[in-house]
């Protein structure tokens, strides 16, 4: 699930409604999606969730703190269902990207000299999906088992 949005500048300057929207749609609405298609594919015993984080979600990132924290929240529950689900035969991944060239750096007020393209992210993604819990999508892939 690629859903989600982010918002650069100091935390304290920034629009509180904007913030809870964001937590809304890359939190909430990620987990509850994740969650109706996770009972799904568990009752048909196969299939697969990839859930898209970021790197930023691995630390407190300034000037993105909101934005990090609820990718730190997709990354973690990707990894936790990840292990959770294997047994029931559906796969999850959390893919990890850097910049990646969409309409997120217009809405989140961002420049991005350097970003990967959609559909090379995609098709790396379904790749490792069912292979390990993490990818890093770029060049010289890494990943996270």
């Amino acid at each position: 699930m690629a859903a989600g949005f982010g918002s650069v500048g100091e935390f304290v300057q920034s629009d509180l409604n904007t913030e809870l929207d964001m937590i809304a749609v890359n939190v909430s609405a990620v987990m509850a999606l994740a969650h109706l298609f996770a009972r799904r594919l568990v009752a048909r015993g196969r299939g697969g969730l990839v859930l898209f984080s970021s790197i930023v979600g691995w630390q407190g990132t300034p000037l993105q703190a909101n934005y990090a924290a609820t990718k730190a929240y997709v990354q973690v529950i990707a990894e936790g269902l990840h292990a959770e689900l294997s047994d029931d035969g559906v796969h999850v991944l959390a893919v990890a990207p850097g910049p990646v060239r969409s309409g997120f750096a217009v809405r989140a007020g961002m420049t991005m000299r350097a970003a990967a393209e959609p559909e090379g992210v995609a098709r790396q993604a379904l790749a490792a999906l069912g292979r390990r819990a993490t990818l890093i999508p770029g060049v010289g892939t890494k990943t996270r088992t």
